[in-house]
């Protein structure tokens, strides 16, 4: 089992997000405690906990302590990764870019293609901006022979911890 440290250098959500990427394409059980332990609201928060719940729903995986606030949880991948198409709302402004920079890889070792359309809001600090991935990654990603695309289909101003456009 992989052990992680989610206060190790910034202690952000990046640490959550990048390890259960790597334990489902790894299929490596992870075991990750104090989730987010340098931030002013430590533990999941909405966006973080979507991330959880999508990656067990493509994997099959069964986790232990996902819930909002948790500071730790247990993650057991399943074998093998879903394809389709999937749609994630993170019910508040927590960054989409975030969840599907951190979905991605998954769909390139996906049993097929996949589409993920996620609702939530496109533009906060210290985190990715959906263009620089559109603009910049994607082109990276084709070089690799890798395809992918990210289309942004209606840009807004969502309040802080409010809920989308679509409501």
């Amino acid at each position: 089992m992989i052990e992680i440290d989610g206060s190790e250098k910034s202690g952000s959500g990046t640490i959550l997000r990048y390890s259960l990427m790597l334990s489902c394409i790894l299929k490596k059980e992870m075991h990750i405690y104090n989730i987010r332990a340098k931030r002013k609201k430590p533990g999941l928060q909405p966006q973080h906990l979507k991330t959880v719940e999508a990656m067990k729903f493509l994997t099959g995986a069964t986790i232990e302590g996902a819930r909002l606030n948790s500071k730790e949880i247990m993650f057991r991948p399943g074998n093998h990764i879903k394809s389709g198409v999937f749609d994630w709302d993170i019910g508040t402004a927590g960054s989409t870019t975030m969840l599907g920079l951190s979905l991605l890889p998954l769909g390139f070792f996906a049993d097929g293609p996949s589409v993920y359309r996620i609702s939530g809001g496109l533009f906060q600090d210290f985190a990715p901006n959906a263009f620089h991935a559109k603009h910049v990654l994607m082109g990276l990603l084709k070089r690799f022979s890798l395809q992918a695309d990210l289309e942004v289909l209606k840009p807004g101003y969502v309040p802080v911890g409010g809920r989308s456009y679509r409501d």
